[in-house]
């Protein structure tokens, strides 16, 4: 196989993280995905960021020496906020032990001028409310586990988080909602009732507008 990682541009990197990208086809790559009949959605999640080669979302690097290939996470869940990178997991390993909290979902919202910042989306307990002491004690909890500026900019609330039915939360398309504003056509998704709640939601609006 002809594995490569690539920056945006898609240049090849050795030795640097980047995106892991493949060249031929692969018996091991799906040919359909459920309910997708006309391929849509399999070519937009995996063939369209780099045409011409599958791209499976993974963040990782070559090995200048060996030649052996590293995969370090998800690219799906890189957050940038401050000129800084991490990862949707840092953010949920530092509030994952909160007892207000019982899920919770963390995404990059992009401007058209290149700024980034990082949202958070919490699911609360029964029992407990959303305010400004709660955000500050959360803001507070990323602060000391990580650093200050994986803080989120926004945090909110939801009433749930969206998974697939191989029940893996989705990043990707509350990403996409929170670029566009809208719902995408999706067949994977366990719980899409949900979606609807982070649309139109005005602290993200007025942050593209």
């Amino acid at each position: 196989m002809d594995i490569r990682v690539v920056e945006e541009t898609g240049r090849a990197l050795i030795g640097e993280k980047g995106e892991i990208i493949f060249t031929p086809p692969c018996p091991g790559f799906p040919v359909c995905l459920w309910k997708d009949i006309d391929h849509t959605v399999m070519k937009e999640i995996y063939l369209s960021k780099y045409p011409g080669y599958w791209c499976q979302h993974d963040i990782g690097w070559i090995n200048p020496e060996t030649k052996g290939l590293i995969v370090t996470g998800r690219s799906d869940d890189t957050l940038i906020q401050n000129g800084d990178r991490f990862a949707a997991a840092d953010v949920y390993f530092a509030i994952h032990g909160m007892e207000e909290i019982i899920d919770y979902i963390c995404v990059n919202q992009s401007r058209k001028d290149g700024e980034c910042r990082a949202v958070l989306f919490v699911k609360l307990k029964p029992g407990y409310t959303f305010t400004p002491e709660l955000r500050e004690k959360i803001a507070r909890t990323i602060d000391r586990e990580l650093w200050e500026d994986c803080v989120p900019q926004i945090i909110l609330e939801v009433p749930d988080i969206p998974y697939s039915v191989n029940n893996k939360r989705l990043e990707s398309v509350v990403r996409k909602i929170v670029a566009h504003n809208e719902i995408p056509q999706m067949n994977n998704v366990r719980n899409p009732e949900c979606l609807k709640y982070f649309c139109d939601v005005p602290e993200l609006l007025s942050y593209v507008s």
